[in-house]
């Protein structure tokens, strides 16, 4: 996005700016923790996202292709594309990796609840994907990491909702729209930067449908209002759109409901 129109608070020209920065203080982030937790592999999921796949290209970097263990979790929700881009991460990486058919145990799961909804579904598989991690994590002795960013967490979205408190979040502070630069930085493939993000918690589930507004547009103002830089009415007085800074003031206050945004689809 060009031109003063696409980001007035000027904040995404200036995270683009920083990426190197970012990139080696993250690294080196990771290395100290791996140090400090006395092992020296790293586990996580792989999804074939642009955060999973930014984070595992940062642990690599951090730790070596050979201490790091992506973890594929496909299911029948899960998309062909999704699991080949995981496995692209792999290979591109030189990483190691095991594959977790997780469908068996949603389905024994949720055989208890046949109503449940898709929202319900996506959730119940996401906190499934972290217990696996969790366990190989301890199987293998291995540091969990965790690949949530900091949109998500202040919106309590997706990952940000399955925040496991023990895990190691390289990703943490970024904004998504960072971890955009970030990824670009580290080298991670380009069908995966390309690709919309997605929970995948339903076959054609987009994030920013959900959240109705980009990424590029929302992470500025999640940070001036969560920092307390500005006011909404000092952002609105600075140009950006008024409907962007009362959906962002709301969702800091309330969070981001999936059954809110996509009733229809979500089948609430």
């Amino acid at each position: 996005m060009d031109g003063p129109s696409a980001d007035p608070l000027g904040r995404l020209a200036e995270w683009k700016a920083a990426t190197d920065a970012t990139r080696t203080r993250l690294v080196e982030e990771v290395r100290a923790a791996a140090r400090a937790r006395g092992v020296s592999r790293i586990i996580l999921g792989l999804s074939g996202g642009l955060d999973s796949s930014t984070t595992a290209a940062l642990c690599t970097e951090a730790v070596g292709p050979e201490n790091v263990l992506g973890i594929l979790m496909p299911h029948r929700m899960t998309s062909q594309t999704s699991l080949a881009m995981a496995q692209g991460v792999v290979n591109a990486l030189g990483i190691t990796s095991r594959r977790v058919n997780l469908s068996p145990l949603i389905d024994a799961y949720f055989a208890n609840f046949p109503d449940a909804s898709r929202v319900r579904r996506g959730i119940g598989a996401a906190w499934m994907r972290n217990g696996v991690v969790v366990d190989l994590g301890h199987h293998y002795t291995a540091v969990v990491v965790q690949s949530v960013n900091r949109t998500d967490r202040l919106l309590r979205y997706g990952d940000g909702l399955l925040e496991m408190q023990a895990a190691l979040q390289p990703l943490g502070t970024l904004f998504k729209s960072q971890v955009r630069f970030l990824a670009e930085a580290l080298g991670v493939l380009p069908e995966i930067r390309a690709r919309r993000p997605s929970l995948e918690y339903w076959a054609g589930q987009s994030d920013e449908t959900d959240l109705g507004r980009s990424y590029e547009e929302l992470d500025p103002i999640l940070e001036a209002l969560a920092d307390g830089r500005d006011t909404p009415e000092q952002l609105r007085a600075r140009a950006v759109s008024p409907g962007a800074v009362e959906w962002a003031a709301d969702a800091l206050r309330t969070g981001v409901s999936l059954a809110a945004v996509t009733p229809a689809r979500a089948g609430v």
